[in-house]
């Protein structure tokens, strides 16, 4: 990985026209010259199946709240063709971790949770 500051110079120097003047002359370059790094952010994700059905399984390790260690996201992604096949899988996923004490009952945004920690 570049360091913060060179990966920031290759995106303003290489941004494309059209983004770079997106609301005004020269605003692509602008934000990405303020922005600031975010990461590294990593990932695994292990593929298998679940009551017959093609499952994802991503494990994303963030910084821990209190800025010391890590704590483990997890999300399962099932890969079916109806919205309601989907919905019986997850309460389904949802009975079976919360019966093991494995499920933490507050949604993550990883986005934010991302953002907030790194």
């Amino acid at each position: 990985m570049p360091s913060e500051s060179t990966g920031r110079t290759w995106l303003v120097n290489e941004i494309p026209g059209k983004l770079d003047d997106w609301g005004s002359n020269g605003w692509g370059g602008d934000t990405l010259s303020a922005s600031r790094q975010h990461g590294p952010v990593t990932s695994t994700v292990w593929k298998g199946t679940w009551q017959g059905v093609e499952v994802d399984v991503e494990v994303l390790p963030v910084k821990a709240a209190s800025g010391t260690g890590t704590e483990n996201v997890v999300e399962l992604s099932f890969k079916t063709d109806t919205q309601s096949q989907a919905a019986s899988l997850r309460s389904q996923a949802i009975s079976t971790t919360d019966g093991k004490g494995w499920l933490l009952h507050t949604d993550v945004l990883k986005t934010n949770l991302i953002l907030n920690r790194y």
